[in-house]
C-alpha cells in the first residue's frame, strides 16, 4: 500500500492514457544525466567558449550577482 502523498505525487507524473504500471516503469527506467557526462557534447565557437570561462572566473572571484 501506497501512501495518499505519494498517490497524488505518482498521479501528478503520470500522462494521458498511461497506466500507474506504465508510469512506474519509465521513472524506474528514468537515467540521470551528470553534466560531465554532456561535457564536450556543445558545438560552441572558441570565441564563445572563451567568454563563458571568463564569465565563470568572475563569478568564482566576485561571487553571484542579482
Amino acid at each position: 500500500m501506497i501512501s495518499n502523498e505519494i498517490y497524488v505525487q505518482l498521479q501528478s507524473e503520470k500522462r494521458p492514457g498511461e497506466s500507474f504500471s506504465e508510469l512506474i516503469r519509465r521513472l524506474l527506467n528514468y537515467k540521470r544525466v551528470s553534466l560531465l557526462d554532456l561535457a564536450g557534447t556543445w558545438p560552441f565557437s572558441d570565441k564563445v567558449t572563451s567568454k563563458l570561462e571568463a564569465e565563470i572566473a568572475e563569478t568564482w572571484q566576485t561571487g553571484w550577482r542579482e
